[in-house]
């Protein structure tokens, strides 16, 4: 009898950790976009998109503006966005982000950087 009850609390356990697991949420995502300027709505190239989380993760926009940054963390932390001529801007993630689909939307709209350079 003992050996039943605790074969079945076994049993038991495993159904749990299985149910649990199955409805688990996955720790990292997918940040698509499009980095425009403010002033024409001109797509930014060669734009800088990245987190400053552990990975470092980073990849740069196309000739549209547009971006994909995958293994980002689903933790609450800034993305951050450079280009030469324009200021660095930031969005939170997730919080300033759209969810479609398996993946995040987050577009930056840049200004021009207008200060002068000194030697």
């Amino acid at each position: 009898m003992r050996t039943y009850i605790m074969w079945l609390m076994v049993i038991t356990v495993m159904v749990a950790v299985m149910v649990v697991s199955c409805g688990k949420q996955p720790s990292t995502g997918t940040i698509t976009g499009q980095v425009t300027a403010r002033t024409t709505g001109a797509p930014i190239p060669n734009a800088i998109v990245h987190e400053r989380t552990l990975d470092k993760l980073r990849t740069r926009t196309d000739k549209d503006g547009m971006f994909r940054l995958e293994g980002v963390s689903l933790t609450e932390h800034p993305i951050h966005v450079s280009a030469r001529g324009f200021r660095q801007t930031m969005k939170s993630f997730p919080a300033g982000a759209r969810k479609e689909d398996e993946s995040y939307v987050m577009n930056f709209v840049m200004d021009q950087d207008n200060r002068v350079k000194r030697k």
